[in-house]
């Protein structure tokens, strides 16, 4: 449709399976060629891209996709540039509802979910909609993440809103975008958020006093994005934020641990994993959640190996620079809480990449990779299980799907859980992963024997 729409140039697009009879396709194809012989395009109709650059800072406010409270972190980063930001609210059955009605059901859950929460925006600001603008980020590889925008730019078109633009950064150049005071200050916010929940998962599961945990997290997420807008360190505040849920009364339970993988945004935003986080822990899990952070050195890395192909040295000198800088951010901030996620740590990104390697090559980019490097990490760290969450039909999400298989049997049947989610009702889900639970349990006691750790440390 981009092609048509907004290009004018004409597109075939062709579903091909076992039951495709090859004289119909023979008559499309040459249909097509019949269409664009001669064929005149209008420069007139190709779309004009927005940016940030070209947003004045008094004009329009700046919506966020909730994804994680990594999102106030972002929306904090803009406020220091002076651009005036705020996040979406946690989507919901509206905003399933409205992104359903613009989508054909092909495409991926997280488009779904992000339109419509871009449309329940717009139909809140009525007249105002005039103000707003849209952030949504972007990616290569073969993740439908990349065509988003496009499709989004697409629906507001016919909607009567192409003025509303949606700006974006890309994973092309580690989203370094928008300027170095930008990308210190949004790492800064991002890598403290994550640091921030990780601690709260492992102390909650815990916690003497229910409730105290989650109160204090948010004490501090919201005090981090205060000074992020600020453009001030955070350093002193993780000190105390640390010191805080340090001190909060935990009971020593032995509980299995389960590390959560997979696609990004299904794994960060609770409405499309259906809230999985919380009902692990009500039955007894213990959760650790792939960073948000690992996504971006993961871009780093291919920025790195990207340009040093194209013999681009000062880019790659740019490139390590950049990377050095965000890794001494990262272990300054974490330092504090060395004590709370012992065990814990955040793994180098070319770890993850070397345990994923003996699967998948890594010069297929994307998450598939990330998921199931980390789902090994996570045997070698001794986790009891992964849960490895994607979008209906996603590409990278069913490549780990489909190896997870050998995955298990390679280490001594480990526990792997595949879910995959379109907002659709599901049947015996709830009965699916107390099933996995189960499992898990039996593995947390199995996991001590000599016979087991032999087997993986191989």
């Amino acid at each position: 449709k981009d092609f048509t729409e907004e290009m004018d140039r004409p597109f075939l697009e062709l579903q091909v399976d076992e039951h495709s009879a090859e004289a119909g396709i023979i008559t499309r194809l040459e249909a097509f060629l019949d269409s664009i012989q001669n064929r005149k395009i209008d420069q007139g109709k190709i779309s004009k891209k927005f940016t940030l650059s070209i947003l004045k800072d008094e004009e329009r406010t700046i919506y966020i996709p909730y994804m994680d409270d990594h999102s106030y972190a972002l929306k904090a980063a803009l406020e220091a540039l002076g651009k005036r930001a705020e996040v979406m609210p946690i989507s919901d059955l509206e905003s399933l509802r409205e992104g359903q009605k613009y989508t054909t059901g092909r495409e991926c859950y997280p488009c779904i979910l992000t339109t419509g929460d871009m449309l329940k925006v717009i139909n809140e600001n009525g007249a105002k909609a005039k103000k707003i603008a849209f952030f949504m980020g972007t990616a290569q590889g073969p993740c439908r993440f990349g065509q988003y925008r496009t499709f989004q730019e697409q629906v507001l078109k016919r909607l009567g809103y192409s003025d509303i633009p949606i700006i974006s950064l890309d994973s092309e150049n580690s989203y370094g975008g928008y300027g170095v005071k930008f990308t210190k200050l949004a790492w800064e916010g991002i890598a403290a958020i994550d640091i921030l929940r990780k601690a709260q998962r492992l102390i909650r599961a815990d916690e003497v006093n229910k409730g105290e945990t989650d109160k204090l997290y948010l004490k501090y997420r919201n005090r981090i994005c205060k000074l992020i807008s600020q453009g001030k360190g955070l350093k002193n505040l993780m000190q105390e934020a640390a010191n805080a849920l340090g001190k909060e009364k935990t009971e020593n339970r032995d509980k299995p641990v389960v590390t959560i993988v997979g696609e990004i945004y299904v794994r960060h935003n609770p409405y499309s994993n259906i809230f999985i986080i919380n009902e692990l822990e009500r039955l007894g899990v213990k959760v650790e959640l792939a960073s948000m952070r690992e996504w971006f050195m993961y871009t780093n890395q291919m920025h790195k190996e990207l340009i040093w192909k194209e013999k681009n040295l000062i880019g790659f000198i740019i490139n390590r620079i950049r990377n050095l800088f965000q890794e001494k951010i990262e272990k300054r901030l974490e330092e504090p809480f060395k004590d709370i996620i012992k065990g814990f740590e955040e793994p180098h990104i070319e770890e993850i990449l070397q345990l994923g390697e003996k699967y998948l090559d890594r010069s297929l980019r994307g998450e598939a990779i990330l998921t199931v490097g980390k789902t090994i990490h996570s045997v070698k760290r001794g986790r009891d299980g992964v849960v490895n969450v994607m979008p209906f039909t996603c590409m990278p999400g069913n490549i780990t799907w489909a190896l997870s298989t050998q995955i298990e049997k390679d280490y001594a049947n480990f526990p792997i859980l595949n879910l995959s989610y379109d907002g659709s009702h599901q049947a015996n889900y709830l009965n699916k992963i107390r099933t996995f639970v189960s499992q898990v349990e039996a593995h947390h006691k199995f996991k001590k024997s000599g016979n087991y750790l032999a087997r993986i440390r191989r």
